[in-house]
């Protein structure tokens, strides 16, 4: 029967060594030292894209306030403008209804003066129309 020889044969053992020692600095050189300096490229562009790119969002969220308050001050002046210029023409308004106010009275008092000179006239004058339609009615009358 034959046995089993469970003792390791050095020159197999060596070459199993030898290849699996060829092996290892192939797949390190050809695959896993790439790999490592590219993904440590990679994350140095990553980590420098962030940095970048949190440092213009902080950038960016100061112009954002710098013009936010800007705007709150263009506002408030705004504002400001425009209550001023409401009151000067609201002031300008009343100054130019008083005085069409003032105008306007004068003008009817006027008118009414006139009217009354002109009505007491022909009160005056109605005897004296009457007088004259008597007359003509009379002689109407008689002939």
């Amino acid at each position: 029967m034959a046995t089993l020889n469970l003792i390791p044969n050095p020159s197999v053992l060596g070459a199993q060594i030898g290849i699996f020692l060829v092996n290892y600095v192939a797949v390190k050189k050809l695959f896993v030292e790439p790999y490592l300096a590219v993904r440590a490229r990679r994350a140095a562009l990553t980590i420098g894209s962030q940095d970048e790119a949190q440092r213009a969002l902080a950038q960016s969220d100061k112009i954002t306030k710098a013009i936010e308050e800007k705007f709150l001050v263009c506002a408030a002046e705004a504002k400001s403008v425009r209550e001023s210029l409401r009151e000067r023409a609201q002031t300008e308004r009343d100054r130019l209804l008083a005085a069409a106010e003032t105008a306007a009275k004068a003008e009817i008092a006027s008118v009414e003066n006139k009217i009354r000179e002109e009505l007491a006239a022909e009160r005056a004058r109605i005897p004296e129309v009457m007088k004259s339609l008597s007359e003509q009615l009379y002689h109407l009358a008689l002939n």
